[in-house]
């Protein structure tokens, strides 16, 4: 499958480590300026992530680390969005000219986030709909 990362953090670069190991054919898209600058240029030169945790371990390759996101969004199948939910408007924006119908998108976590992302394709004139997916990110709080 072809996926493309969107984020290079904590959560996007695992979750590119595990598919490049189950075989996929994975890119990563940084779309921000300031955070994980330097881990980002790593990837970029060496077109290879680490995997080492209860996952697996090993290096595996990567197709693409791009901050273009016309280089890795058209061609995905599946594209996962790691950027927290205050982001969601800035990603969106840049995602919303390149996504179409034949993809998958997952927003981790997503808090209605696909509304925001329909707006933005809305606004660009892409009539797509991909398939929308979300996930939360769980409480850590127990009630007693």
């Amino acid at each position: 499958m072809k996926i493309t990362i969107v984020g290079s953090g904590h959560g996007g670069c695992a979750m590119a480590a595990v598919m490049a190991r189950l075989g996929h054919s994975v890119n990563i898209l940084k779309l921000g300026k300031t955070m994980h600058v330097q881990n980002f240029q790593a990837l970029r030169s060496a077109k290879k992530i680490r995997l080492c945790g209860i996952e697996g371990e090993g290096v595996f390759p990567l197709s693409h680390v791009s901050s273009d996101p016309a280089e890795v969004i058209p061609q995905a199948e599946l594209v996962l969005v790691y950027y927290v939910a205050n982001f969601h408007p800035m990603v969106s924006a840049r995602l919303a000219p390149h996504l179409h119908q034949a993809q998958t998108l997952v927003l981790n976590p997503g808090y209605a986030g696909t509304l925001i992302f329909l707006k933005a394709m809305e606004s660009v004139g892409n009539g797509s709909l991909p398939l929308f997916a979300e996930f939360e990110t769980p409480s850590l709080e127990r009630s007693a």
